[in-house]
């Protein structure tokens, strides 16, 4: 039996997810035009970051079936047996997607800021650890999917003699509460070493709000947790999981839009570099310019460690030297070519 939109409850939750979806979808495709237009090669962080995204589309083909197959959205009295089982059964991949995808996702953070800050050995260091953690959290949701209730068909069907499951909301409230953790963790790798970047105040600020833009995901993670806390009940799964379901495919919506903002901005820059790039002139012969290229920012054009600042005062300082030098050789040539 297949179910309608009819139900505020499936339909709401349905739009809101494709909208954001196809946004991602765009994004993602701009990330890509950026790199071409830029004749840069694909990065560790590109093909971690497509997918991310090949495994989000999936998830949310689930959570369709799960809508129009499975009653997603109305309450248990008003769903079909076989439509339950459809749902309870595809709760477990779910879960597997939603860790998997968010593991993709961070570690292609991660590995854009080692792209920017991975000349110094203390950052990658703490970046390769932060994948381990990432990917040792991914496991566990995987194992904890697989492994809470025994025999795995006790999930979908309580009359297997034998069954047991362990206490489902609590679990996938650690679980929640550690990829919030993880959150956090992502976040504050890169602040350390942007706050020693010897920028202008307004300028460090700058680069500060764009890595750390990721704040407003870990606010999607809070209220997928406190959905778990209050709304999931088993007793009406069909309804009781609708809202969970919806903020578990939302929230790697959101960090794949938050994650290709600054790329999508490249792009812009790209194609109308007088409305959304700017320059400003520094130290002499040195250009600040707001944007992004190949290897990293170029919020870090002019100043990535200080070095760059240094650089630039080398060369104007080389270039003023030659000028003096050969004025001098030319005062002298014609004091010599004037006749005694």
């Amino acid at each position: 039996m297949a179910y309608d939109l009819s139900v505020a409850e499936a339909r709401n939750p349905l739009i809101a997810i494709t909208v954001f979806a196809t946004i991602a979808i765009v994004f993602t495709g701009l990330r890509l035009q950026s790199r071409r237009i830029r004749r840069v090669p694909f990065a560790s962080d590109d093909y971690l970051m497509v997918a991310a995204l090949l495994f989000f589309l999936v998830s949310i083909v689930i959570e369709y079936v799960c809508v129009f197959e499975g009653g997603l959205g109305r309450h248990i009295k008003d769903v079909q047996p076989a439509a339950l089982v459809i749902t309870l059964k595809l709760i477990l991949p779910i879960q597997i997607l939603y860790a998997i995808t968010l593991c993709l996702l961070k570690s292609s953070v991660i590995c854009f800021y080692l792209r920017v800050f991975g000349d110094k050995y203390t950052f990658r260091k703490s970046a390769y650890a932060a994948i381990v953690v990432l990917v040792m959290w991914a496991i566990m949701v995987i194992l904890e999917a697989l492994l809470l209730c025994r025999p795995l068909a006790f999930n979908w069907d309580s009359t297997v003699p034998g069954g047991v499951c362990g206490d489902r909301n609590k679990v996938y409230i650690s679980s929640g509460a550690l990829n919030l953790a993880t959150d956090f963790m992502v976040i504050a790798l890169p602040v350390p070493h942007i706050l020693r970047l010897e920028l202008a105040l307004r300028r460090k600020l700058g680069v500060l709000v764009i890595f750390t833009m990721g704040i407003f995901i870990t606010i999607i993670s809070i209220i997928r947790l406190r959905c778990i806390q209050t709304q999931v009940s088993f007793a009406d799964p069909t309804f009781g999981l609708c809202m969970a379901i919806f903020w578990s495919t939302m929230e790697p919506c959101l960090c794949i839009i938050n994650a290709n903002l600054p790329m999508v901005r490249a792009f812009f820059v790209d194609l109308a570099p007088r409305v959304f790039s700017s320059t400003e002139r520094g130290e002499p012969g040195v250009t600040r310019r707001s944007g992004w290229r190949g290897r990293g920012m170029s919020l870090f054009e002019s100043t990535r460690s200080g070095r760059d600042v240094e650089t630039g005062r080398n060369e104007a300082a080389a270039k003023d030297s030659q000028k003096s030098t050969t004025s001098k050789n030319s005062a002298e040539g014609m004091s010599q070519s004037e006749p005694e």
